[in-house]
């Protein structure tokens, strides 16, 4: 059936890079594709003991999270989906969001500020979540370095996965963004022989670019 989402894009600061989330990319736009055509793929699948948990890095509008949200609103265990961000307008731009999609006694996703550079464990984050996604989320050479941290510390060890979707961006201001995530992430294949754990990329696929989706730099 069709998963039915209802988005707010709002105008982005001209002098603040930070407000990309006001609006929806076209990463946030194929990840969503993928989850509905797929759920299981993605790890949206309750397991049978408990609720399963999703957290959304740089939610933005908060699409994955309230996809994954309705993907999951038939099951048996409430799933708890947590999206979250950084920027001020973006949050309550999010939580608009959150609020049109759901009515207040059906599902819903909550919505949490987190800064990756100094991230706080606490409250809903003091617990491991099954699945994390993240779409467009590299503008500054460090945002891989924090992501990788907060990730190998809120990710389910064992048997939780982390679904990162970015664009390459050839020119402009985020040009190269993409190469450090390559550079911050390992492949897996090359930890077999080290010792201790790490988060390491399983899989990589290369997406072309779908007409009327995404910018032009995307």
């Amino acid at each position: 059936s069709a998963v039915h989402v209802e988005l707010n894009d709002a105008p982005l600061l001209t002098d603040d890079h930070t407000s990309v989330g006001l609006q929806s990319w076209g990463s946030s736009i194929l990840l969503a594709e993928r989850m509905c055509l797929d759920p299981a793929t993605f790890g949206l699948v309750h397991p049978a003991d408990r609720p399963l948990r999703v957290l959304e890095l740089g939610a933005g509008t908060g699409l994955l999270s309230i996809a994954a949200a309705k993907l999951l609103a038939s099951s048996a265990n409430i799933p708890e989906i947590v999206a979250t961000d950084y920027h001020p307008l973006v949050l309550d731009n999010l939580r608009a969001n959150v609020e049109s999609n759901f009515s207040p006694s059906g599902p819903s996703v909550a919505v949490r500020p987190l800064d990756w550079q100094y991230p706080v464990y606490e409250g809903l984050f003091a617990t491991s979540f099954d699945v994390i996604l993240a779409a467009d989320v590299v503008y500054h050479p460090e945002h891989a370095r924090w992501i990788k941290a907060c990730v190998e510390r809120l990710l389910m060890r064992n048997q939780g996965v982390f679904w990162l979707i970015i664009p390459i961006r050839p020119t402009g201001r985020h040009e190269g963004m993409s190469s450090t995530v390559e550079a911050t992430f390992p492949r897996a294949s090359a930890l077999e022989a080290k010792q201790g754990r790490e988060l390491a990329i399983l899989t990589v696929e290369e997406l072309s670019k779908h007409n009327g989706i995404g910018r032009a730099d995307e």
